[in-house]
């Protein structure tokens, strides 16, 4: 059984995560097109990756200028899945945006959004 100081911590890094997200977007795409099955992501100093599933695509990108990051699986996959959770309610969604801190503490952007959208650093 969890104690009530582990339900606080679980529901506020919870609340964390969702006040990390913000909704919307240009264009929409097919919610069902999307899947939270990615490997682990490294990319260079101020790079962007694409990736295209359907109608939609997810749009990973690290900002940092002097600094290659890699993000494990794990992360990633979680954060598409709050995502969609959260901003995706319907068949059809515009998408939405979500930052992931990386271990080595540099913060990545990760999107879901409409194939063709802007996806760079």
């Amino acid at each position: 059984m969890l104690s009530i100081s582990s339900i606080v911590a679980i529901l506020g890094s919870v609340a964390l995560a969702k006040a990390q997200l913000t909704c919307g977007g240009g264009g929409s795409f097919e919610v069902g097109d999307i899947h939270a099955n990615l490997g682990t992501q490294t990319l260079g100093p101020r790079s962007a990756r694409t990736i295209v599933q359907g109608s939609g695509q997810i749009c990973i990108v690290n900002r940092a200028p002097a600094a290659t990051v890699t993000v494990d699986d794990f992360l990633i996959n979680n954060a598409i899945s709050a995502l969609l959770n959260f901003c995706c309610p319907g068949e059809t969604c515009s998408g939405g945006q979500d930052k992931i801190t990386a271990s080595s503490g540099n913060v990545i952007d990760l999107s879901v959004q409409d194939l063709g959208q802007d996806c760079s650093a």
